[in-house]
């Protein structure tokens, strides 16, 4: 046995299969817990520099900006150390308040995904 195993499928597990996918494309997500406001640290990177805005409520807050010390050539790295220094930054501001960060990659995502301060949900 095991997933190349051969197996004969009654008609009435067939049924229930269709039942279970139809359900599960008509599935609507749900958000367990509702926010009263969204806050959002916005970050990006360029080879010159990066920057970030705190957005509240669909309206910037603030917004800070810098440039690099030296040159990088790899984009990933200016991504992830453009949200690294909005967070070092803004970590007075932020520090009492819960905050989405929106990077702009998924490689950024996964890489904060392994930071034990910033939770996802």
């Amino acid at each position: 046995m095991g997933w190349t195993y051969e197996m004969i499928v009654t008609k009435k597990c067939m049924t229930k299969l269709y039942w279970w996918m139809s359900q599960l494309q008509n599935n609507k997500p749900k958000m367990i817990d509702k926010r009263q406001s969204q806050k959002v640290i916005q970050t990006d990177a360029s080879i010159a520099g990066w920057g970030a805005s705190v957005i509240k409520n669909n309206t910037r807050i603030r917004r800070i900006y810098g440039q690099w010390e030296a040159e990088m050539e790899n984009s990933n790295l200016r991504e992830i150390l453009a949200i690294y220094r909005a967070v070092h930054v803004l970590r007075e501001y932020i520090t009492q308040q819960e905050y989405i960060v929106c990077p702009f990659s998924t490689y950024d995502i996964h890489f904060l995904r392994m930071t034990p301060l910033i939770h996802f949900y």
